[in-house]
């Protein structure tokens, strides 16, 4: 009697899981293809933030030039010493250098 009655109870909420799933993926699929108009007036409060993305993404970009002349000139001591364990650090500070610069400079594209 028990497991008919754990049978059915099993039975029902596979129906009840699958009821739910349905009404979220169609409250999802409902709730994206519709459009929500915003209004938020003028976006002047944007501005500070975009002056501070602007000043941070040119010290990142300043940065990595830096880093990647500091690398370069690791590497031409490291080469004139012939040292490969010095060439690789440095290979990898100039690789930094690359990176900084071109995340800035990919984000501001972006932008």
């Amino acid at each position: 009697m028990i497991k008919k009655f754990l049978v059915k109870a099993k039975v029902a909420t596979d129906k009840v899981k699958e009821t739910v799933k349905t009404v979220v993926v169609a409250l999802t699929v409902a709730y994206i293809t519709s459009p929500i108009p915003v209004y938020a007036g003028d976006a002047s409060y944007l501005s500070p933030l975009n002056k501070l993305k602007t000043v941070m993404f040119s010290i990142i970009a300043a940065a990595g030039i830096i880093v990647l002349g500091y690398g370069g000139l690791k590497f031409a001591v490291s080469f004139q010493k012939m040292d490969q364990n010095g060439e690789h650090q440095a290979i990898y500070t100039m690789i930094a250098g690359g990176i900084m610069i071109g995340i800035s400079a990919f984000v501001a594209a972006l932008m």
